[in-house]
């Protein structure tokens, strides 16, 4: 996932698919913005989340070049369900719906590319297939 991403290749076009797909789940509804925390009065959002990411920012950056690699692109997808964990309390509605939006996340990407994807693997090299993909229940 270290190949330098073009528009007419296939992993551009499984990024914008993924990022269609989540775009369109029923629980992505609150991923698919940027966080409004000025008007959820959620002052405290931009201490805690430093660098805030959403489905559409995802999706433009995407569009506009901004990812020279698929990685890069899948970091900032994964950032989406870190910030939202980080943020919220475990087991809220929202984290909950993170937490399911991540799996599907994670299934969608595995099935997309060869080589598995995890932010795991950016700090630990060594880790085995096995460790790449930990996928909370849907039940």
């Amino acid at each position: 996932m270290d190949v330098t991403l073009h528009h007419d290749d296939i992993n551009f076009r499984s990024l914008t698919q993924i990022i269609a797909l989540l775009h369109a789940a029923k629980e992505a509804a609150p991923f698919r913005n940027p966080v409004d925390y000025i008007a959820l009065g959620l002052t405290n959002y931009p201490i805690v989340v430093r660098k805030m990411m959403d489905l559409s920012t995802l999706s433009n950056n995407l569009q506009c070049d901004r990812y020279e690699r698929a990685r890069d692109c899948l970091e900032d997808l994964q950032l989406i369900w870190d910030n939202c964990k980080l943020f919220n309390e475990q087991g809220s509605h929202i984290y909950n719906n993170c937490c399911k939006l991540e799996a599907y996340s994670g299934r969608l990407i595995e099935s997309a590319f060869e080589e598995p994807f995890s932010p795991k693997t950016l700090y630990e090299p060594s880790s085995s297939a096995q460790d790449w993909f930990v996928v909370p229940s849907d039940g």
